[in-house]
């Protein structure tokens, strides 16, 4: 920069110069950090300062500055028609410590904006304003996994603000959502259940439970033929079995095993309450002691229990060995009523209607079983019962009211039994399960949890299985000799 003086009066012009540079560096010191700068214009001889923080080095202690957005945009000021949304921009360090706006060297960011600048609806045609839907963003989600909820605002809206939801014709917009519905994550533990049948086991107990009230005592000519066939497979199967015979009415027999009676042709040597695969001449045997316990014994009660009996003949067993250690049970029902005549229903008869207690429910005696010989114990019943209202009719035609059977025919369900028609001309193929009993030997088995997730179950081929809670099923009933193993999960 050249300098340029008049001569005259050279003295007195340097003089004011000099005082007014000194009077400008005092003042540059104490309202701006950076170093001292100027200019001198070259007409006027006038110095000109400089920008507070114009340098990079100032401040440079906390820096670098930069613009944040401290929040979203807020709520239009106006549903339609135009309005503004203001939102928060600071100057922050890196230290997420605010400073004044001058600290920041950019262009700072807009802190509002317009927004719903579409014409509100009949602003040129009418007079009336149509209010709007006016929503604001989603608040944060109440979980971060398994399904919550969020909300948000929803106004119904004119220019001039707020008025009541009832003025807004279209259907308001939701104010809340679902949100975060993904799984949480689940600690499990690893388990592994593996059984094997025993193969050794050959061994059947059944026990015959024979509805002797008045209303069979015309069935009872009946009853042995029909079970004729039955009697003669027993004879023919390789299985070690042993039978009892019982009756329903359980307030004269309380679930004693009958002796069963002998023939003109058949004496028994052995113990009588049983008769088994050694015993010969079993159809007469049947015959007669059908035979005998309508005609001799006299018919019981019209209190007919067969599933008490059963459970009764259980309690009953050190006393009259009915039942072996290792041997599968088959129970056979035979009636033409149901427990306790109707099954505790007064549906078909208000007058033989009698109260079930807990020794008539099938649960019970499956209960029984398993607290007797444990859970493992094979177990299967068959009921030879009225099972529909043709079946009913026709036993009615025979002088006694009849009723379906449906505790007994749960009972069969509850075991994997099966079901037979009392009114039926022979009892043989309801029967012929249970040499399929012997040879299919488990039929579920019980995990220690529901599992969670998909269970892995390695079983032989043939087989198939269902899990239904904590219980596996097999279908059919794994045979002796079988091994199945389950790996599954459990929550901790």
């Amino acid at each position: 920069m050249i300098w340029k003086f008049k001569k005259k009066n050279l003295n007195s012009e340097l003089s004011i110069l000099k005082f007014n540079l000194a009077s400008y560096v005092f003042l540059s010191l104490i309202i701006s950090c950076s170093p001292v700068k100027f200019t001198v214009d070259d007409s006027e001889k006038k110095t000109v300062p400089p920008s507070p923080c114009e340098t990079s080095t100032c401040n440079t202690e906390e820096g670098p500055y930069a613009w944040r957005v401290g929040s979203d945009w807020g709520m239009c000021s106006q549903a339609c028609g135009g309005g503004t949304q203001d939102r928060a921009i600071y100057c922050m360090n890196p230290k997420d410590q605010k400073f004044p706006d001058n600290y920041c060297a950019e262009n700072k960011p807009a802190t509002s904006q317009s927004c719903n600048t579409n014409k509100c609806p009949g602003d040129t045609t009418t007079t009336v304003e149509i209010p709007v839907w006016n929503y604001g963003n989603w608040n944060a989600c109440s979980v971060t996994c398994g399904g919550g909820a969020q909300s948000r605002i929803v106004e119904c809206r004119k220019k001039s603000g707020v008025v009541a939801d009832t003025e807004c014709t279209d259907q308001k917009p939701a104010l809340s959502q679902e949100c975060n519905t993904q799984a949480c994550p689940i600690n499990t533990i690893s388990k592994t259940k593996s059984v094997t049948v025993p193969s050794d086991e050959n061994k059947l107990d059944i026990l015959l439970v024979i509805d002797d009230s008045s209303s069979m005592e015309a069935d009872s000519a009946k009853l042995a033929s029909r079970m004729s066939t039955f009697v003669n497979q027993l004879q023919n199967v390789n299985v070690d079995w042993r039978m009892c015979i019982t009756s329903s009415d359980t307030y004269f027999y309380e679930g004693r095993p009958i002796q069963w009676s002998k023939t003109s042709t058949r004496y028994l040597s052995k113990d009588t309450k049983t008769i088994d695969n050694e015993s010969g001449q079993l159809n007469s045997i049947f015959q007669q002691t059908v035979w005998d316990i309508f005609h001799i014994n006299g018919t019981g009660s019209n209190d007919e229990r067969g599933v008490r009996a059963a459970i009764l003949s259980l309690l009953l067993n050190p006393t009259y060995p009915c039942y072996r250690t290792g041997a599968a049970i088959a129970v056979i029902v035979i009636s033409d009523e149901d427990e306790r005549s109707t099954g505790g229903s007064s549906a078909y008869s208000s007058t033989q209607v009698k109260q079930l207690t807990i020794e008539d429910f099938p649960a019970t005696y499956v209960n029984y079983v398993k607290a007797t010989f444990g859970a493992n114990k094979r177990m299967a019943t068959n009921a030879i019962v009225v099972k529909d209202e043709t079946c009913r009719q026709q036993q009615n035609a025979e002088g006694s009211p009849s009723f379906i059977g449906t505790k007994y025919i749960e009972l069969a369900n509850y075991t994997n039994g099966t079901t037979g028609s009392i009114c039926d001309n022979n009892y043989s193929s309801n029967l012929s399960y249970f040499k399929e009993a012997i040879l299919h030997n488990l039929s579920s088995v019980e995990l220690e949890c529901i599992p969670y997730g998909a269970a892995n179950v390695s079983i032989p081929n043939g087989y198939t299985y269902t899990i239904t809670g904590k219980e596996v099923t097999f279908t059919p009933a794994l045979s002796g000799g079988t091994t199945v193993t389950i790996n599954y999960q459990c929550k901790e």
